[in-house]
């Protein structure tokens, strides 16, 4: 057996030994004996026995064992304790509840089996019962905050808001002034429609802590989600004079500016936020979103200004590939190519998956003829992006340009298998054509040149390569 199942039983055991024995021990003064009654003795090894039972899991023996005991002796709480303790194990609840309820009558004064029951209650959604014995046992044991705490959540199950924020008060009184509890109330009265009430909640606490930038953060957050706004700044402005750098009061002071445009400031930006010390994944959030927004709305200097932002959260965070992406896509867009290529080459160095900066990579590296820079990434194109067939489109270019024409050929062929769009097969058609002349293979480029022509190639361009070798 464990060191730790066996003390458990020890202790268990030392502890309902007094309960069997406790109406023993009355008796003994009369009798002036000091020896145990064979018929308790017994008892007390009967349930030894049961306890080392359930403890190793051998639930069908113990219950045998204490089922044995109260046939013997009807009232013998601990045994009925035992039993529902097990039924609870075996989530079989119902019979579990019967014996705590035997229990309790047996021994209407051992905390132990009011708690059962109020928890057995609560495993069956039974929160009207479970919240009657909870109050029993909080009222026999009223400093009790994990007692209180369950019946406060037994409170809000059925909806009785008012009795669940009373009740977590008298855990403040036991625990002292505590945030989680100040929140848990405040939305409690925020669910009763109480705002007021809600913010008194922050407002006590800033009596004690007047230094806390947090409390006026929640409460300008409250003021600014039932609409008022004017409240909501002035809470917000308070906790800027004691702590101007605070980062969640960055970012409450971004977001409240997000929602009024017409009263931005340079205080409000997301400049400032990027400054602040607000967790990185948090910022990036709200830079990607600002990026897709600045992209969307095809706005130059919105685009610039946005391009501004993520440069700076880059000299500040530049592992953040995410953020390397939308820098590409937004210097793409302003078309400032060289930039672009050398965020994407960033981004990908940072481990980026996105296939649109994988383009932006291959396209501008192409583009500014740096094509050991894309054949340096050839695996990688390769396994990542079979199906992309854009980026090996160019991929199949650059190896024709660098004289690998033959696996160029190939990879330009696979796209043609694959290509749905006539204009740009009419375009794979002529330079695979061209890689085949190229290499003096005249029928082979023939025969791509016309494949282009038959697509919808009607240049004089095309026109003169067929001709050319007729």
């Amino acid at each position: 057996m464990k060191k730790g199942t066996a003390l458990r039983i020890i202790l268990i055991l030392t502890l309902i030994f007094g309960v069997v024995c406790s109406g023993y021990a009355q008796r003994k003064k009369k009798r002036g004996k000091d020896e145990l009654p064979p018929k308790v003795r017994m008892t007390s090894i009967q349930f030894a026995d049961g306890l080392r039972e359930f403890y190793t899991l051998n639930y069908q023996e113990a219950e045998r064992i204490f089922r044995d005991i109260i046939n013997d002796d009807s009232k013998n709480d601990p045994a009925y304790f035992m039993l529902a303790k097990l039924k609870r194990e075996q989530k079989k609840y119902h019979e579990a509840i019967d014996y705590a309820k035997k229990a309790i009558q047996a021994n209407p004064e051992n905390i132990w089996y009011e708690q059962l029951l109020a928890e057995l209650y609560g495993e069956i959604q039974d929160y009207k019962n479970s919240a009657v014995s909870w109050e029993k046992v909080c009222k026999k044991v009223d400093n009790n905050e994990y007692y209180l705490f369950e019946l406060a959540h037994a409170y809000v199950r059925l909806n009785r808001m008012k009795d669940a924020i009373k009740t977590y008060d008298r855990m403040e009184a036991i625990l002292g002034p505590n945030d989680e509890l100040t929140r848990v109330k405040s939305e409690l009265w925020l669910y009763l429609n109480q705002m007021d009430q809600a913010i008194n909640e922050y407002e006590k606490m800033l009596v004690i802590f007047p230094s806390e930038v947090q409390y006026y953060i929640a409460i300008g957050n409250i003021y600014l989600s039932n609409g008022k706004s004017k409240e909501a700044l002035t809470a917000y402005k308070k906790g800027e004079e004691i702590a101007p750098d605070d980062a969640n009061l960055a970012l409450a002071l971004y977001e409240y500016y997000q929602l009024h445009p017409d009263q931005n400031t340079n205080e409000g930006s997301l400049e400032k936020l990027i400054r602040s010390d607000i967790e990185p994944e948090v910022i990036e959030k709200i830079i990607i979103k600002e990026s897709l927004d600045a992209k969307r709305s095809k706005n130059k200097e919105l685009i610039q200004k946005q391009i501004g932002y993520a440069e700076l959260f880059l000299s500040k965070h530049p592992e953040s590939y995410r953020v390397w992406d939308q820098l590409t896509h937004l210097y793409m867009i302003d078309q400032q190519e060289e930039k672009a290529f050398q965020t994407a080459q960033m981004a990908i160095q940072n481990h980026s998956l996105a296939s649109e900066t994988w383009y932006i990579f291959v396209s501008t590296a192409f583009t500014l003829k740096k094509y050991g820079q894309i054949l340096a990434h050839k695996t990688d194109i390769e396994e990542l992006f079979p199906t992309q067939l854009p980026i090996l489109y160019i991929l199949g270019k650059t190896l024709i340009e660098t004289n690998q024409t033959k696996e160029g050929i190939n990879i330009l062929q696979y796209c043609i298998t694959y290509t749905v769009d006539n204009s740009w097969a009419q375009e794979l058609h002529e330079i695979v054509g061209d890689a085949y002349f190229k290499l003096g293979n005249k029928a082979e480029a023939l025969k791509n040149w016309q494949s282009s022509k038959r697509k919808g190639n009607k240049s004089e361009e095309i026109e003169k390569k067929i001709n050319s070798v007729k």
